[in-house]
């Protein structure tokens, strides 16, 4: 799977690699079971993942494998990109994990408040 942020930015750029295996993807996600195994099967060896940071995308396939997160010193918006993530696959367990995560994450100063606002204001668009 490759992560690239096509539709971010004007020039394309390849974030890097990550390798999972196909079947456990498709168990932990209907979109990802439709992407690979659905009428219009993705059948390619390198899969492009479109409008995401790498580093948000291993965290998801670090959930998917159910290895340990360390969530400290992830930023507001970095949580926002996993959200993301959650709501695009149809990751319940994912977002429920996101929740109880942002939940206890401390708000250090003015500046994580304005990065929530922001955030949550591109959400509602």
């Amino acid at each position: 799977i490759r992560v690239t942020n096509e539709g971010m930015a004007e020039i394309r750029e390849v974030l890097g690699d990550v390798t999972g295996h196909k079947l456990v993807f498709a168990a932990a996600s209907p979109v990802f079971r439709y992407e690979f195994f659905g009428g219009l099967q993705e059948t390619a060896d390198v899969i492009p993942i479109k409008e995401t940071t790498y580093e948000a995308f291993e965290k998801m396939m670090f959930f998917i494998y159910s290895k340990d997160i360390d969530w400290s010193g992830v930023t507001v918006p970095e949580m926002y990109d996993v959200v993301n993530l959650a709501e695009r696959y149809i990751m319940p367990e994912l977002m429920d994990e996101m929740t109880k995560q942002m939940e206890n994450m401390p708000l250090a100063n003015n500046d994580d408040l304005l990065n929530i606002a922001h955030t949550a204001s591109e959400f509602n668009h």
